[in-house]
């Protein structure tokens, strides 16, 4: 009892025969993803710790996920747009990447520093990807001193007398 039954047939699995859309905070969520990806596919920084492909595989994965969520009418209203500006900010931009190959570079007529890069070991002077999930040096540095527990230090304050002059 209080139980209604529905039959099979009135239930619907059509995409289209959706409602009107509405602005969910879900929709917002990907809305921020499509468009974090987007710039993230042009940005520097983040082409130089990635490969670009891999970025614009992000960008397509999060679209893939919105049709699959919203489908499809949704999904290509949101994307098209914002895709097709950052498809042409790609296309058309000079991202300044290094030619050089990684490495440690000095002066080998330099008997001094020659001396001390012989003394150093290729292991504890060389790395390969470094820690790609931590993208500028201002956390490479200070993440770690975050992070890891530090000792309560103790201060002293001395006051010296000076003489003025």
């Amino acid at each position: 009892e209080g139980y209604r039954r529905v039959r099979s047939s009135s239930i619907s699995d059509d995409s289209t025969s959706q409602g009107p859309f509405v602005f969910t905070s879900e929709w917002m969520a990907y809305l921020v993803a499509l468009i974090f990806t987007a710039v993230i596919m042009n940005d520097a920084m983040y082409v130089l710790a990635f490969p670009q492909t891999n970025l614009v595989a992000l960008h397509v994965f999060v679209i893939y996920i919105s049709l699959k969520r919203f489908g499809s009418r949704v999904a290509l209203v949101t994307a098209l747009p914002i895709s097709a500006m950052a498809f042409y900010i790609m296309a058309h931009q000079d991202l300044d990447l290094p030619t050089i190959e990684s490495g440690l570079y000095y002066d080998e007529t330099n008997p001094f520093i020659s001396e001390v890069i012989r003394g150093w070991p290729v292991d504890k002077r060389t790395y390969e990807n470094g820690t790609p999930w931590m993208l500028t040096g201002d956390t490479r540095t200070g993440l770690p001193f975050m992070v890891n527990k530090v000792p309560q230090q103790k201060f002293i304050r001395r006051w010296v007398p000076l003489p003025e002059e």
